[in-house]
């Protein structure tokens, strides 16, 4: 028949929370790497449909930006 679990001493609990908070950790600053990946891909999307849209205007860059600021 089975047992239950062993009962962990504190150390071995402490040392599994410290285990788990370092993956998490780890895992944290893996997921923060991907978004500043895609925030920098989205960025780039909207300079090239930017830019696209000021060539397809037939306005100069310099019209552009008076409308833009004006």
């Amino acid at each position: 028949m089975p047992r239950g679990k062993k009962k962990l001493s504190i150390e071995e609990q402490m040392q599994a929370v410290k285990t788990n908070i370092e993956e998490l950790t780890a895992a944290l600053a893996e997921k923060k790497k991907v978004l500043k990946e895609l925030e920098k891909a989205k960025k780039e999307e909207m300079k090239e449909k930017l830019a696209e849209a000021a060539r397809n205007s037939g306005k100069s860059l310099e019209e552009i930006i008076q409308m833009l600021q004006g």
